[in-house]
């Protein structure tokens, strides 16, 4: 019986070897990284081009690719130059809206509506115990009359917010910008609504709860 001695691993061998699978790994948790969507904030229409003077038409507030969702902060603006301000309806949680967002059960924490300045601020969050919330949806939908004809949308988000399951700011959220001009009194509204105590209040107290639940 011939017996077959092996060898050891050299040491420069075994270097090498750790070396690959730590450059593969390294590899693979980039490309993960990498091919993770970035959560998105958009309008549609795009442009009027399609509506006529007098026509009623909605506004809707969507979000792509978003991961936890548990909360969202906007404030949206429009010109009443060109459209009047007609109904809105917030479509949260999915259970009562198919192509809404967030799982119930949520809370309205804030649907401030100025009209006459052309100002609209909605802050709504899921409550434990609810889901987050993935993928895509509207957030509102608005609707409004044509009184104008125009080139560019006469309305936008000037401020958006998404939060996840920990009650933490989503990093790198994307929101179109269409150029929208908004006037100093349109901005010194949204500036003394921006830190509203009882939105504070309540913002405090949702994290603290999620904090217990995922403790963190």
């Amino acid at each position: 019986m011939i017996i077959i001695k092996r060898r050891p691993l050299s040491v420069a061998l075994l270097l090498l070897l750790t070396v690959s699978v730590g450059l593969l790994f390294l590899s693979l948790g980039n490309s993960s990284e990498g091919d993770k969507k970035v959560p998105r904030v958009k309008l549609f229409p795009e442009d009027l081009t399609d509506v006529a003077v007098g026509e009623v038409f909605s506004v809707y507030i969507e979000v792509e690719d978003v991961e936890d969702l548990y909360g969202f902060d906007f404030v949206f603006v429009w010109n009443n130059k060109f459209v009047e301000y007609v109904d809105h309806k917030v479509m949260a949680p999915v259970e009562d809206w198919e192509n809404g967002v967030l799982h119930g059960p949520v809370l309205l924490v804030k649907d401030d509506l100025n009209s006459t300045l052309g100002v609209y601020r909605l802050v709504c969050a899921s409550v434990s115990p609810a889901d987050a919330f993935d993928g895509a949806g509207t957030l509102v939908v608005i609707t409004f009359k044509l009184k104008s004809p125009t080139e560019k949308r006469p309305y936008d988000i000037v401020n958006v917010e998404l939060s996840d399951n920990k009650g933490q700011p989503m990093l790198n959220c994307e929101n179109q910008v269409s150029g929208f001009v908004v006037s100093d009194s349109v901005w010194e509204f949204i500036r003394k609504r921006a830190k509203d105590p009882m939105v504070d209040g309540w913002l405090r107290w949702w994290r603290t709860q999620l904090r217990r639940k995922y403790g963190v």
